[in-house]
């Protein structure tokens, strides 16, 4: 086992401050509060990793959708941005 040494007073007073106001050691405040800052940031990251799933569908709906029309093909597009002397329109 390893010791952790806070070289932060003031961290080292918060966990101080934690232990006394639970009632626990300061080994035990520091593990409870870390245990719950964990499963926080766990939770959140399920959370934002569904939320980017979400957003894939909803972007490969919507290109699905879009290859399902005709598209310009180069000659319309060239003819739609340059005019009869190749200039841009």
């Amino acid at each position: 086992m390893s010791a952790l040494n806070i070289k932060d007073p003031e961290v080292a007073a918060m966990a101080r401050r934690l232990a006394k106001l639970k009632g626990q050691t300061i080994t035990e405040a520091v593990a409870g509060a870390l245990a719950a800052s964990l499963e926080h940031a766990t939770v959140d990251d399920a959370a934002r990793r569904a939320e980017r799933e979400r957003r894939v569908d909803e972007l490969l709906t919507a290109i699905r959708a879009e290859a399902g029309r005709k598209l310009p093909s180069m000659r319309e597009i060239d003819d739609e941005m340059y005019d009869e002397n190749g200039l841009p329109r």
